[in-house]
This record gives structure tokens, sequence and C-alpha cells, in this order.
């Protein structure tokens, strides 16, 4: 996964335009052993929500994480995490936390991590519909300048 997208670094530095970039997070679930494999190339750190303790907190990548066609040489890596029943990993750009109210004040990474804490115990789709609701609530009818995208992945089975 590294390998792949250190070469598809070293293409877009070729071929795109100069101060242009491509922000990719790389992800790739196994079912089978209920692990993600991640690949961060300048896109925001995905939300891990722990069942077990009921944390959330960010995902660490390993490796450069430059957007891709920014610099030459870089080294990207692959992060496995396993996961635990009841499980959820929240994908995000960066849209979501920089989103601004009337008063022009962003949603913020502690928004976010809260929100996913306080809708955690309840299932994937749930929390997705919870997140989105809370920076909708929050934006208002404020304009957004930039794609607000959310993806919830969560383990699911007996607790």
């Amino acid at each position: 996964m590294g390998r792949l997208m250190t070469k598809a670094n070293d293409r877009a530095k070729k071929d795109i335009r100069e101060g242009m970039f491509v922000a990719v997070l790389y992800a790739v679930l196994h079912g089978e052993d209920r692990s993600i494999h991640l690949c961060s190339a300048g896109q925001t750190q995905p939300v891990l929500y722990s069942a077990k303790t009921g944390r959330a907190e960010f995902i660490e990548t390993a490796g450069d994480n430059f957007p891709l066609g920014i610099i030459e040489g870089v080294e990207y890596e692959e992060t496995i995490l396993t996961l635990g029943i009841g499980d959820r990993v929240v994908l995000y750009t960066d849209g979501v936390v920089e989103a601004v109210n009337e008063a022009g004040e962003m949603f913020g990474f502690d928004r976010l991590l809260a929100v996913v804490r306080q809708s955690g115990a309840g299932e994937a789709d749930s929390m997705l519909w919870a997140i989105r609701a809370q920076v909708e609530g929050f934006v208002g009818k404020a304009p957004q300048h930039d794609d607000i995208t959310l993806i919830v992945v969560g383990v699911g089975g007996e607790r």
C-alpha cells in the first residue's frame, strides 16, 4: 500500500501543474480479521471509536503524509489496525472540521471527537447521521466553501 502511494506521488509530481496536489486516504477493510489498512497522503486523521473503552481518538498514520504531487522522495507507509466488535472508524474530509458557523467559528476537532464519543454505542449509520446533524446544526445557514464528506465504518456482531 505504501509503495503504491509512493508511486502515485511520483507520477502526480510529474503530471500535475505546480501548486496543485491530491489529498488521499487509502483505506482497505479486511473482514476476515477485522482490520483496516490505512495510508494517508494529506487527508485528515481518521477517528477510532473503541467500543471497549468508549474513547474516541485520532489515528496516527505511519510514514510521510504529504499530499500527492507536492514533493519528490516521499515515503508513505501502511498503518494496520485490528478492530473489535462495536468499534467504529470515521473517515472525513477537512470540510467537516473546518465547517464555519454564522459567527465565523469552526466546528473543529474537539466537537468531532465529542459527537463520535456520544454516538459511539449506536450503529455506524447512526453515528454518521449524528455527526452530520451536529455539523449542520452548528453551521446553520452559513455558506460553506469546502466539501463535507463522511464515511463511518463499523464492526458488527455481538458485543
